[in-house]
C-alpha cells in the first residue's frame, strides 16, 4: 500500500469517527437542552402554586380587613346587603385571577413541553444526520483510494485483460485509460 492510500485509509477513518462523534456531541447538547426546558416547566408549575397560595393569603386578609372596617368603622352588620355584594365581587375577582393564573402556567407547561420534545427530536436526528455523513466519508475514502491505485487496474480495451507491464494497448501505441477518478493515465509502448 502506497503512503498516498495509507493517508487516504487514515484520513477517511478520522472523517467517519469525527462526524460521528460530532452527532453524538449534537445529541448530548440537545438532550441537555430539552432537560432544562423540562426542569424551567416544572419550576413554571410550583411558582404558580406559590402564587396561588398567596393569592389566596391576601384575599383572605383583605376580606378579613373589610370585614373589620364595615363592621368596626361603618357600624354595619356582615349580612349586610351591601357588604355580602362587595364580598360577593371581592371573591369573583380573585377566582378570575386563580383562573387566569392557572391557564398561563398550563399554557407555558405545554409550551415548554413542546420545545423540549422538539430538542430531542432535534438530538437524534443530528445523530443519525451524523451516520449518514460518516458513511458519505466511508463511500468517498472507498473512491479516493480506487483512484490512487488500490484496487484501480488499466484495462485492454480489446480484450478487457490487464495490460502488463511492457505491453501495449493493441489499438494504439500510446492509448489512454480513463481511471475512476477521472484523470487520464497513458500507457507508452516501452522498446
Amino acid at each position: 500500500m502506497s503512503y498516498v492510500a495509507a493517508a487516504i485509509v487514515i484520513g477517511t477513518g478520522v472523517n467517519m469517527y469525527g462526524n460521528i462523534q460530532e452527532g453524538k456531541a449534537k445529541k448530548a447538547e440537545a438532550y441537555d437542552a430539552a432537560r432544562q426546558l423540562e426542569r424551567e416547566r416544572e419550576l413554571t408549575k410550583v411558582q404558580a402554586t406559590q402564587s396561588m397560595t398567596a393569592m389566596a393569603q391576601d384575599y383572605a386578609m383583605a376580606t378579613s380587613a373589610n370585614e373589620a372596617f364595615f363592621a368596626g368603622v361603618l357600624g354595619r352588620d356582615v349580612s349586610d346587603r351591601s357588604l355580602r355584594a362587595f364580598k360577593q365581587r371581592q371573591e369573583e375577582i380573585y377566582s378570575t385571577d386563580v383562573k387566569r393564573l392557572a391557564s398561563d402556567t398550563n399554557m407555558r407547561a405545554k409550551t415548554l413541553t413542546d420545545q423540549a420534545s422538539s430538542m430531542y427530536r432535534s438530538g437524534k436526528n443530528a445523530q443519525k444526520a451524523s451516520y449518514i455523513k460518516a458513511t458519505q466519508s466511508f463511500m468517498q475514502g472507498i473512491y479516493s483510494y480506487q483512484g490512487v491505485g488500490g484496487g484501480n487496474v488499466p484495462m485492454d480495451s480489446g480484450s478487457m485483460n490487464p495490460i502488463k507491464a511492457g505491453q501495449v494497448d493493441r489499438r494504439s501505441s500510446a492509448s489512454s485509460y480513463q481511471g475512476k477518478t477521472g484523470y487520464t493515465k497513458y500507457l507508452v509502448r516501452s522498446s
